[in-house]
């Protein structure tokens, strides 16, 4: 019995190397796979979320262009509304006055 189990000594390594190979490709191969395939997700979500950012920094851009020039609107329209009542104003003078001036000329 002492010589059988004295064979299968030597053969002890080279089975333990084939397990660890079979190990190997079975498990941690995938695994490797898997956490590389893992980063590149990472990665592209990482990508996305910059875009994203980038976006949206460039629509507050806008928004703030909008708002300025509504501003520059409402006030521009509000100096043509006191110009237009100043106006109004002079030309109801200056009818009053040529209504005056002709009543003169015809009672001349």
């Amino acid at each position: 019995m002492l010589p059988a189990a004295a064979q299968t000594v030597p053969a002890a390594p080279a089975d333990c190397a084939r397990t660890a190979g079979r190990f190997r490709i079975a498990i941690v191969t995938p695994i490797a796979a898997a956490v590389g395939e893992q980063g590149t997700a990472t990665q592209e979500i990482a990508a996305s979320v910059q875009r994203a950012a980038s976006g949206t920094n460039s629509v507050s851009q806008i928004i703030t262009s909008v708002t300025s020039a509504t501003t520059q609107t409402g006030e521009v329209a509000h100096v043509v509304l006191q110009s237009s009542e100043k106006l109004a104003g002079k030309l109801q003078v200056l009818q009053r006055e040529v209504s005056e001036f002709v009543a003169g000329l015809r009672a001349a």
